[in-house]
């Protein structure tokens, strides 16, 4: 019967006990935090969350993954939080190649995520390939998106998501590539739902010829959307 679980800083070897011991029914779990600074061997990353763990948590909402997998194509109904960062330290970022889950598995991910008011994602999202069909992310009471990626998938993704125009957007990719008209579009579309929203003040600062942020400010002093990005 516990409300909250939290794990930091612990050996792999550790994590995947605890993992293989989190099994049947969590009704009464609402936070769960895996944290792990220890890069396992190999390229792949072993230690993940199962789908059946998700399932038995209906309660679920805050989840803070570092260093362990998220079962990327199920959902949680009441998760309000999500962090996940795919790598267990700055030090030692997973090649792209060891990412095995698909573009349309992290939509359909969030799509089962109504609920989310909170969402991180740090080097979490595979290759983006051309979607023959819209998919679109409905996340009506996300207050912060956070997305920081190698590639231009950070910026298709956004481009999926419906959210609050008084979301606080913060995008970051360290890969040029020729996504502008998303990215101008998404930002006009985002300043454009709420037509009755004031901002304060807009701030465009260009960090080098490739990177480019946004910020805007809110007339009540709370923080609109922040964007950074190749352009």
């Amino acid at each position: 019967h516990i409300r909250e679980l939290s794990l930091k800083h612990a050996r792999p070897l550790d994590l995947g006990g605890l993992l293989r011991g989190l099994v049947g029914p969590l009704t009464v779990l609402e936070r769960l935090t895996l944290y792990t600074n220890t890069e396992p061997n190999g390229a792949h990353m072993p230690l993940s969350l199962h789908p059946k763990q998700i399932s038995a948590a209906p309660n679920l909402c805050w989840l803070h993954l570092v260093g362990i997998a998220f079962p990327w194509g199920c959902g949680a109904a009441n998760l309000t939080q999500l962090h996940y960062n795919r790598n267990a330290s700055p030090r030692s970022v997973l090649p792209p190649s060891s990412i095995s889950h698909t573009f349309i598995e992290v939509i359909s991910s969030l799509q089962q995520m109504p609920a989310l008011k909170k969402l991180t994602l740090i080097d979490a999202l595979p290759e983006y390939l051309a979607i023959s069909q819209s998919y679109d992310v409905s996340l009506p009471a996300l207050e912060d998106l956070y997305i920081n990626h190698h590639s231009d998938s950070c910026w298709y993704l956004w481009s999926h998501i419906t959210m609050p125009s008084s979301a606080s957007v913060n995008i970051a990719s360290t890969q040029a590539a020729p996504t502008e008209s998303i990215i101008i579009s998404r930002l006009r579309t985002q300043l454009r739902a709420s037509p009755a929203l004031k901002f304060k003040s807009l701030s465009i600062e260009c960090h080098s010829p490739s990177a480019i942020t946004f910020r805007l400010h809110s007339a009540e002093g709370s923080r609109g959307p922040s964007m950074h990005g190749p352009l």
